[in-house]
């Protein structure tokens, strides 16, 4: 696959058109953002704040899955829009995420909820339509999804109103950063290593995994971080986590994309992996996950 600057942009304004409505100038609450090592979801949530400074939206408080139980026990107007995290978690692979928008979705009945875009999978399908009213009954709620499979799936769960498709977020950062006018003629090989690699991507020799991206250091300032959220979450105070996490994450994005422009062409089965490649204007060869997430998003949005 070929970079596309044009199409990125389109893509781009599709985002801010989509959302407008929902969030121009509005107090949100960033619930679920993004408190690990997947480079993948933090460009997901530089994107997700990219998106709401440009439509002058106010993110008010901000929790991760390690500090929840602080959002719960708080007071929030009816009127702030409870913002979800997007991504490739909706499903039962990572259940801690499904568990904290499911409880927000019940404990909030009024307030407008919107799950960002997302890739769908369950291993267990029935079990999840067997119990999705939960979603259909929430009469102020707003799921997005990126690819046309998620929405066939969401469709038996969700009504028309409530299902909505749109691009990554991620897609927001396509003016972010300079295209160099040659590449280098080298090929990045990039395969994940975690639950959704596919039968034998972990044997390719050498090969890139944003893990290979981290210090000591980094893992010494993340499990601090895990610390600080905890005890914020046990005594119930605000020890400013979320504003230091966007700074260490972004310096995390700015290390990959000085790793990225070593190489011209990226090799990868990771769908942030080829979207930080196509944002930066390189090339990608394409292969998939576990459930074929990066193709059906590619079909749907780039091809």
């Amino acid at each position: 696959m070929q970079p596309n600057r044009a199409r990125w942009r389109e893509l781009k304004e599709q985002l801010l058109l989509t959302f407008s409505p929902k969030l121009r100038g509005k107090k949100v609450v960033y619930l679920d953002y993004p408190l690990h090592l997947n480079l993948g979801d933090l460009l997901i949530y530089k994107g997700t704040l990219t998106l709401l400074e440009e439509l002058g939206a106010q993110v008010e408080m901000s929790f991760s899955t390690s500090n929840a139980d602080r959002f719960f026990r708080t007071r929030i107007p009816e009127d702030w829009v409870l913002l979800l995290h997007g991504g490739g978690n909706f499903g039962d692979i990572y259940s801690i995420h499904q568990a904290l928008r499911e409880k927000v979705i019940k404990h909030f009945p009024n307030n407008p909820i919107l799950i960002m875009p997302q890739s769908v999978h369950f291993n267990e399908p029935e079990t999840f339509l067997q119990n999705c009213s939960l979603y259909r009954e929430h009469k102020n709620l707003k799921m997005y999804v990126r690819d046309q499979e998620s929405f066939n799936f969401m469709s038996q769960a969700l009504t028309p109103e409530q299902l909505l498709m749109a691009p990554d977020m991620a897609t927001m950062l396509i003016d972010e950063w300079t295209w160099p006018q040659q590449m280098p003629e080298r090929t990045l090989m990039f395969r994940r290593k975690d639950c959704e690699s596919v039968s034998g991507a972990d044997a390719v020799e050498d090969a890139f995994d944003w893990n290979s991206l981290y210090t000591s250091m980094d893992m010494k300032k993340f499990r601090l971080f895990n610390r600080v959220s905890g005890l914020e979450r046990k005594h119930d105070i605000n020890l400013f986590t979320s504003p230091l996490w966007v700074r260490f994450s972004n310096a995390l994005i700015n290390r990959a994309v000085n790793f990225y422009q070593n190489y011209g062409q990226v090799d990868t089965d990771r769908l942030h992996g080829a979207i930080l490649a196509l944002l930066l204007g390189k090339s990608v060869l394409l292969s998939d996950n576990c459930y074929n997430k990066i193709d059906r998003y590619m079909r749907c949005w780039l091809v």
